[in-house]
């Protein structure tokens, strides 16, 4: 039987609002999704991405119950405000994450379709979304699971969502080999800590993959601080809410441990605590908040503890709709980070054990010691230093952005001194010696930031200080093509690097 229902809001606005969900990344978008299936009582949830018609495609199906469907149901489903809000226990406690799945994904509000199985009858919503919807019966079921109930959810996914994957913001077209399996990553640490995923009483698969929840105990580089695990901690964390369960894993990165995890990696970016909410990873690298007077710096780059916290809803801090944050002005989050800073403080390495830093770690250092040297003129706006540093060119009349990153470049706008630096660890090559030539002459032709005023350095900063016969060779060729190019090389060590 079809079910027409009606939803008190404003489809277009509302749509467009939520498509700017600030997701973090697709792995939070389609993890709304997995929540839903969890908390429908599902066994299987089984995430499928591939090429249809031109258009990628994303499904997500699941065996999990609707109950009874009505014209209620599916108000409070897809309709918004507060007439329509349910607050949820577990994992789905703000009733938005499939509308803003849909909206984030299908911006255009045209692709969607949600087709619900029950007792072998097929149902479905399509797009787009408007004031009036209606649940009609559908002449075929979309999805692949054979059993008499189950639940499907496509949409699809853009370039640009894709990307959202990488590490690192990206400009050319999405590896989808490679961001598929990083989203299969992302699966299986989302969940690692739910116990119904632990005890494969759900199982999440992906292009029919079923993923392992990632667990640190077995990886290499891992160092299981003292005693790892920590005892359950029955705490109240307001005097008017319950007890609740905090669990309390402690860990240490070594330089073994691989860098191919996008959220556990040996980098002060990543260091800190990643909190989870009934097995399911809410923020991660939170470390200034819980560790007020530190800095996070390279001798905190392996640290790691996992949090884990059960129990009521209205007893727990509460999360953003896009639970990859918890919402800051709840005091409950700040009695959970007291006690995590007293039972899992941030121990610094000495630094003679802090010895193979990559280059990016070591320029990373140089950035803040120079800061700090130049606050005062950072302040008056007269000095500036930037990392991986584009420059803006001016070519025969046309702006073009070079898409090479300068490792650092500082420059005074008072002395009228620009310095372009490259680190380097090992002896520099003629290769070496003629990127930094490029950035020399880009800057020096073809960037208009900087005026014929400006007296140009360059420099190379290493562990080797070596000036092999090749480099010899090749820095005459590039002084022949402009005498003055002359790059001084310094070593790390000078600076206490």
């Amino acid at each position: 039987m079809d079910i027409e229902f009606s939803i008190n809001s404003d489809p277009e606005h509302t749509w467009a609002a939520w498509g700017n969900t600030n997701y973090q990344t697709l792995a939070d978008v389609i993890g709304e999704v997995v929540d839903n299936s969890l908390q429908a009582g599902a066994s299987e949830c089984k995430i499928t991405i591939k090429e249809e018609a031109g258009k990628r495609i994303l499904r997500v199906e699941d065996n999990g119950t609707w109950g009874t469907i009505d014209k209620n149901t599916l108000t409070k489903c897809f309709g918004y405000g507060k007439d329509q809000r349910t607050v949820k226990k577990g994992l789905n406690e703000h009733n938005c994450g499939l509308k803003q799945v849909l909206a984030y994904t299908d911006p255009a509000n045209a692709n969607w379709v949600i087709q619900i199985k029950q007792k072998n009858i097929v149902r479905e919503v399509r797009a787009p979304y408007t004031p009036v919807m209606k649940l009609k019966t559908a002449s075929s079921y979309i999805g692949a699971m054979t059993c008499e109930n189950s639940t499907v959810i496509q949409t699809v996914i853009s370039d640009t969502r894709l990307k959202t994957l990488y590490m690192t913001e990206r400009n050319n077209k999405p590896n989808d080999t490679l961001l598929i399996d990083r989203l299969k990553l992302y699966i299986a640490t989302l969940w690692m800590m739910n116990s119904n995923v632990l005890s494969k009483k759900f199982k999440v698969y992906v292009n029919d993959e079923y993923i392992e929840p990632y667990t640190l105990d077995d990886k290499a580089g891992v160092d299981k601080k003292g005693d790892r695990k920590m005892p359950i901690k029955h705490m109240k964390l307001s005097e008017t809410t319950k007890e609740v369960g905090v669990e309390v894993w402690k860990y240490h990165l070594d330089k073994g441990f691989a860098r191919n995890h996008p959220l556990f990696r040996r980098h002060p970016s990543n260091a800190g605590v990643y909190i989870f909410k009934h097995g399911r990873m809410v923020k991660g690298a939170i470390f200034t908040e819980i560790y007020t007077n530190l800095l996070r710096d390279y001798a905190f780059g392996g640290h790691l503890v996992l949090v884990n916290i059960t129990g009521d809803t209205v007893d727990l801090p509460a999360t953003q709709t896009t639970k990859s944050d918890f919402s800051s002005s709840d005091e409950k989050l700040m009695c959970l980070y007291n006690y995590i800073k007293t039972v899992a403080p941030a121990v610094a390495m000495a630094e003679s054990d802090i010895i193979n830093r990559t280059e990016g770690e070591k320029m990373d250092k140089l950035a803040k010691m120079k800061e700090a040297i130049h606050k005062k003129a950072i302040d008056k706006g007269t000095y500036h230093i930037k990392q991986e540093k584009t420059l803006m060119l001016t070519i025969n009349g046309d702006k073009i952005s070079n898409k090479e990153k300068i490792d650092l470049l500082e420059w005074d706008s008072s002395s009228k001194n620009v310095s372009i630096i490259e680190g380097k660890i090992a002896v520099i090559t003629p290769q070496n010696l003629r990127q930094l030539f490029f950035y020399y002459r880009n800057l020096k032709y073809f960037c208009e930031d900087f005026d014929d005023e400006y007296i140009i350095e360059t420099r190379f900063i290493t562990d080797n200080d070596t000036e092999t016969d090749e480099y010899l060779a090749e820095l005459a060729m590039l002084q022949s093509l402009d005498s003055d190019f002359s790059p001084e090389i310094e070593l790390f060590a000078t600076y206490g690097i």
